[in-house]
């Protein structure tokens, strides 16, 4: 669900369309996160004609990262976007952009207060909070509740929550800590 809302976001607000190609870059690929956001971005692409590539970011260090995400984007000149769906190429996301001497959107996943700079000094659209304050804790709470009173656990969607310039500066405090 949230990488669907957040590649609507991104469509809505710069116009992509058929023939558009985003760069999707994470950390690793095969993981579920990863699987999973990319099914609602590529379930949104698919919506308006757009293509994507899954880019193996590395989580090696922000400097392999960038490195990664330009050279991409160098042998990638025509691409639209990019759609970050890790935290580690959601803040370098712009660097690499610059670097290649594109001037293309960048949105994705994860709060840092490197990403949220970003958003408000307009270098990113916005970014996916998936709260994971709220994962730990009412997964903790579920089972206390179960193991206690035999009340069955729920699912609890965390991710629907977007940052962007509007709200950016409220979270900014909280980023690298309890957000």
């Amino acid at each position: 669900t949230a990488g669907y809302l957040i590649t609507k976001r991104l469509i809505d607000t710069y116009g992509i369309k058929k023939g558009d190609h985003v760069l999707c870059p994470v950390e690793h690929p095969g993981a579920v996160y990863a699987a999973k956001r990319y099914e609602g971005v590529k379930k949104a692409l698919d919506e308006v004609g757009a293509t994507s590539e899954v880019l193996d970011s590395g989580a090696i260090s922000l400097e392999d990262t960038l490195d990664k995400i330009t050279q991409y984007l160098l042998g990638h000149p025509k691409t639209a976007a990019v759609l970050a769906m890790g935290g580690m190429p959601m803040e370098m996301a712009p660097q690499a952009i610059e670097a290649a001497g594109l001037k293309i959107p960048s949105a994705g996943f994860d709060l840092t207060k490197k990403i949220l700079t970003n958003v408000l000094e307009g270098k990113s659209l916005a970014t996916v909070d998936q709260q994971p304050y709220y994962q730990g804790a009412f997964t903790i709470m579920q089972l206390v509740n179960y193991k206690k009173y035999g009340l069955l656990p729920c699912d609890i969607n965390t991710g629907g929550g977007i940052v962007d310039k509007s709200n950016a500066q409220q979270v900014l405090e909280l980023a690298d800590t309890v957000r």
